[in-house]
Parts: structure tokens; sequence; C-alpha cells
């Protein structure tokens, strides 16, 4: 994930999470790496800069193309989670691969990250 600030890494795209033309500031980050011990001060410093180059209103946080999470990075994530809601921003993680939110649900972090519940789980194949 090398590269400068804001724009787009090599392995992760920061984009605006509504249609052109919306004004509440929402982003959404995409990782398409591993999200574990050895990236976890890349994946914490890439939502921080986004916290504060762009002060979003809701920062999402795209799974969908994370193979593999460990509790490095699941701590990183709800790290950065109270961090944006210090500021006021509501940060959450979205379409989890199912091995990544069987974890959240084993490690009992999916409510918190996904904010969703049964019903969410489900959808994610759990």
């Amino acid at each position: 994930m090398s590269g400068t600030y804001p724009g787009e890494y090599r392995l992760v795209r920061v984009a605006p999470l509504e249609p052109a033309g919306s004004r509440d500031g929402s982003r959404r980050i995409a990782f398409a790496v591993d999200l574990d011990f050895g990236r976890v001060d890349e994946m914490t410093s890439v939502i921080r800069n986004t916290l504060h180059w762009h002060a979003p209103h809701a920062l999402q946080i795209d799974l969908s193309r994370v193979g593999h999470l460990d509790c490095a990075g699941i701590s990183g994530l709800l790290a950065c989670q109270a961090e944006a809601a210090a500021i006021g921003c509501r940060l959450s993680v979205c379409h989890p691969r199912p091995i990544v939110a069987r974890l959240l649900c084993l490690t009992g972090t999916f409510d918190a990250l996904c904010g969703g519940g049964a019903g969410e789980a489900s959808e994610a194949g759990l």
C-alpha cells in the first residue's frame, strides 16, 4: 500500500460512498489485501488519513476482497471505529467474505463492526 495520500493505493481504493453530487461526505475504503498483523499499521494509516483528509459523516470499510483477517486486524478496525466516533463519524464494515464474517461472529465483534444483527449475519452465510 504505497503511495501518497489522498488518492489511491495499489491495493486500496478510497471513494465517495454516495453517487456524484452527494454532499454528506461519506466515504468507502475497499481493501484488497489480507488485513493481518503484518498490514495492520498500513490499514489503520489509510483509515486515519481518510478520517483526517475527508472528515466523512460515515465511513464504510469494504472487506469483499479481503481473504484473511486476524485479531490484529480486528483490533485495528475497532480502534479506528472508536477514533471515528470521537469525531462524529460512523465507521462500519461491509461485505465481509463468509470466512471473515465468521471470524467476526466468533470474536463477538460482528455486530459492533458491521452494525447489523442476525439478518446481516445470515446474508453473510452464517
